[in-house]
């Protein structure tokens, strides 16, 4: 436009005058005006429109032209806004490709939790209602268990279902062989009572004090063996680890054999990783089966290059054949004298806590028993 307003130029058919425009008015009397205008031609406007072109608002921008200081016309122009929908019409296929992206970034994200987390968890879900129910025991390990954190549970679970089977199966063993070792005395205690109970005439008096020997006898033998039993359950319970002096278990262990020779072979200071409990019922029990079997003198050395214990009695010794069974419940050479075949057994559990094992050896007379720590 020139300075009068008259249009001069345009990119359009558009002719005339805008000297009545605001902001054309401004913009030749030097100043720069913009507006934003809503559009009222609605007859132009429906629903097939382009979307690009369907826009309600429209912005007129007025710049004066300016020569050695005077105005001698003005640059008019309008542009329709950016809107939202025309935004998204324009980035269509840029918010496409992110749209997609973002999808396949979920279900990849998704797919990674399921098989890191979910998964290994639902497995693990699975274990435990197997071992729960009874219809695996030990389960099998899981595969994979996507995460360290849950690889560690797993092996957990498997380790204590595997405690608990070997417990329960124990437990069966020990309740069989107490049913078996039981039966027995209170068998004899029945039918001694039975032949009481007939009354003085039925049987002599030197009858009745043998029936009565025997009731005296079997009470003790059942008595010994809850005893034991006992032993052997607070055997598999952990106590305290604190190093113990060995000349203080050996005092405590040997007091009940007073009359019997016990030496120590071992510096003063020299300590077992067992507590003073732990260490008198496996010396207790070595020393009991030493002297029940003929001994007279029991030797115990201790070896530090090997971190072991050395018990060595003069007595019977043990076969070779029962030298493999000596620690198994119930078995012993014993039976007729009152032997139970649990003090080994006892010992064994006592140093399975203790971190420790014990071996027969075979020395040339009498019986020797190696500890290893």
């Amino acid at each position: 436009m020139d300075h009068s307003g008259r249009i001069i130029a345009s990119s359009g058919s558009v002719s005339g005058s805008f000297l009545h425009v605001p902001e054309v008015s401004k913009a030749l009397q030097g100043q720069t005006a913009s507006v934003l205008r809503h559009r009222d031609d609605p007859s132009r406007r429906h629903l097939l429109n382009s979307i690009s072109r369907d826009t309600s608002y429209r912005v007129f921008v007025a710049h004066p032209v300016v020569l050695d200081d005077r105005v001698i016309g003005a640059v008019y122009l309008s542009r329709t806004p950016m809107d939202l929908r025309k935004f998204l019409f324009q980035e269509r296929f840029t918010l496409g490709s992110v749209a997609v992206f973002m999808l396949v970034s979920a279900i990849g994200l998704g797919w990674m939790m399921w098989r890191l987390i979910s998964k290994p968890i639902h497995d693990l879900s699975s274990q435990s209602r197997d071992v729960a129910s009874g219809l695996k025991p030990t389960p099998d390990p899981v595969r994979h268990y996507g995460v360290q954190e849950l690889a560690d549970l797993g092996n957990n679970v498997v380790s204590m279902a595997a405690t608990l089977s070997e417990r329960s199966t124990a437990i069966e063993t020990y309740t069989s062989h107490v049913t078996h070792e039981l039966k027995s005395p209170v068998t004899a205690i029945l039918g001694a009572a039975e032949l009481l109970s007939d009354g003085p005439s039925a049987v002599s008096g030197v009858r009745n004090q043998k029936l009565v020997q025997n009731i005296q006898e079997e009470g003790l033998r059942m008595n010994t063996l809850l005893v034991r039993l006992r032993e052997l359950a607070r055997a598999s319970v952990q106590t305290d680890p604190t190093p113990t002096s060995l000349a203080d278990i050996v005092q405590a262990a040997s007091a009940e054999f007073s009359e019997q020779v016990v030496e120590l072979h071992a510096p003063s200071d020299t300590h077992l990783p067992m507590s003073k409990d732990q260490g008198h019922i496996v010396l207790h029990h070595l020393l009991q089966n030493a002297f029940q079997h003929d001994a007279t003198r029991v030797d115990i050395t201790y070896d530090a290059a090997s971190n072991s214990l050395v018990v060595s009695d003069d007595g019977t010794g043990i076969s070779l054949r029962n030298k493999a069974r000596i620690t198994d419940p119930f078995f012993t050479t014993r039976r007729d004298q009152g032997g139970t075949g649990l003090g080994l057994s006892i010992v064994a559990a006592v140093l399975k806590q203790a971190g420790a094992m014990i071996e027969a050896m075979t020395p040339e007379h009498g019986a020797s028993f190696r500890i290893r720590f």
